[in-house]
């Protein structure tokens, strides 16, 4: 088994006991049909919050039926309480996944630490296609859901609106440039290197990814901010809608 310690050294010591007695009794339940287990998401990176983050865990089965299921529900109860996310998947279901799924597989390979088993997401082959119209489907969606926020809450409590929102638009960014002669950059440099290559403003997303849901920021300071993230949210959903891949 992968050397846990090591891998989860950057997590609180409560995360990192409870992934691994997690993927332990995991590997308990499931024996020789567990192929693998692979960690992504935030606490496979430096911006993991306790309490508030999930832990976002690849589990691969060589099969997955009612009886395996049932093998886990006593290990999945346990581990509610950290807020571990396990996605399900078979090897062949993988595969055929990487299309609908371009986004997430795009992250979870970039970002990834292999906890148990085979790294099966090295030579998984994500289309470019499927990944660029995943990129403007988030986008698109976000710029329709700040519209309809702004309209429903009648520009009221918009910090949470923009916090809620836009935590995100880096990690898309950063999917997008990687389409690009920019290529797969650093999560703290996509979005200043997104901003040249796509024409908008980066401020007001730095911005937007400081706030918490409960700042507060007096009217027409939330007024000004909102109005500058939408702009850069409206040009990026351009920019990918007219992404040429090279």
């Amino acid at each position: 088994m992968t050397d846990l310690s090591a891998a989860l050294s950057q997590l609180p010591p409560e995360t990192r006991d409870g992934i691994t007695l997690f993927v332990k009794s995991v590997s308990e339940a499931l024996g020789t049909d567990l192929v693998s287990v692979i960690l992504y998401g935030s606490a496979a990176r430096s911006d993991f919050c306790s309490g508030e983050s999930d832990v976002n865990l690849l589990l691969v089965l060589r099969t997955i039926d009612v009886a395996q299921m049932q093998k886990l529900m006593p290990v999945f109860d346990k581990s509610l309480r950290l807020g571990i996310s396990p996605m399900l998947l078979t090897p062949d279901e993988l595969k055929c996944s990487a299309d609908a799924f371009a986004g997430k597989f795009f992250s979870m390979r970039e970002e990834r630490k292999v906890l148990y088993g085979i790294d099966i997401l090295e030579n998984v082959s994500i289309p470019a296609e499927a990944l660029r119209l995943r990129c403007e489907q988030e986008i698109r969606n976000m710029l329709l859901r700040l519209r309809r926020g702004y309209l429903s809450q009648r520009g009221r409590d918009l910090p949470r609106l923009l916090w809620s929102m836009g935590r995100h638009t880096r990690d898309i960014v950063r999917v997008a440039l990687a389409l690009t002669q920019d290529g797969i950059l650093p999560r703290e440099r996509a979005l200043e290197a997104a901003s040249v290559r796509f024409g908008f403003d980066a401020r007001p997303v730095q911005e937007v990814e400081g706030l918490r849901s409960n700042d507060c920021l007096t009217p027409e300071a939330a007024e000004a901010l909102f109005s500058r993230f939408l702009s850069a949210i409206a040009i990026i959903t351009d920019a990918i809608d007219r992404l040429v891949i090279r």
